[in-house]
Order: C-alpha cells, then structure tokens, then sequence
C-alpha cells in the first residue's frame, strides 16, 4: 500500500464516520456506551474534527 493509498482510505473513513455523527445529530439518535449517555455536543465536535480532516486529507489527495 502505498502513501495515496493510505491517504485515501483515511480521507473515506474520517468522512463516513464524520457523516454518521452529522446524522446522529440530525436524527436525534442516542449513543449509549455502558450506562453513559453520549450527549450530542460531542457529535457536533466530532463532525467538526472530522469535517476539517477530510477536506484537509482530499487537499492532499488533490496537490498531487
């Protein structure tokens, strides 16, 4: 595997999961990890973070 490869793979994943936590918001689903209740403000950070990877790694894909 080599480097635009990788960089690929990386850029789909942060994007599907970054889509899953935009939808988890707009759907209002709850996320349960033990007895813990995720409260959406973490989605909402997620898709900020994993938003702002994506278009960073499709730049990167696109310089070369």
């Amino acid at each position: 595997m080599n480097q635009n490869q990788y960089n690929l793979i990386s850029v789909c994943f942060f994007t599907l999961v970054g889509l899953l936590h935009l939808m988890r918001i707009v759907n209002e689903w709850s996320l349960i990890i033990g007895n813990w209740d995720i409260p959406r403000e973490v989605s909402m950070i997620a898709v900020l973070i994993l938003g702002t990877m994506s278009v960073s790694g499709f730049r990167i894909l696109l310089k070369k």
